[in-house]
């Protein structure tokens, strides 16, 4: 369920292509910064759009930490009675 969140979260963010005819301010920076790339395509979604894919991500993070926990109770050790392997002491 978080990680179904997170990627609602990350195509509300990052889902559109940014065309530098339509944003003066961007034209020049395909060239100079290729890392940034990917954060110009939030220049043409919405407020809106952007404000819920934050916060989706935001509020999906402790459902990620609570799947962690779940995890690491399911692979810690079992202890001497709940392990079938092993032979009761004399």
């Amino acid at each position: 369920m978080a990680a179904a969140a997170y990627a609602v979260s990350d195509v509300l963010l990052l889902g559109r292509h940014t065309d530098p005819d339509q944003h003066p301010a961007l034209r020049g920076l395909e060239q100079v910064d290729k890392p940034l790339m990917p954060l110009l395509s939030m220049a043409p979604a919405s407020t809106r759009q952007l404000t819920t894919g934050a916060l989706l991500g935001v509020h999906a993070t402790p459902l990620y930490l609570a799947a962690a926990w779940h995890i690491h109770q399911g692979l810690a050790p079992a202890g001497p009675r709940a392990s079938p392997d092993r032979t009761p002491p004399r």
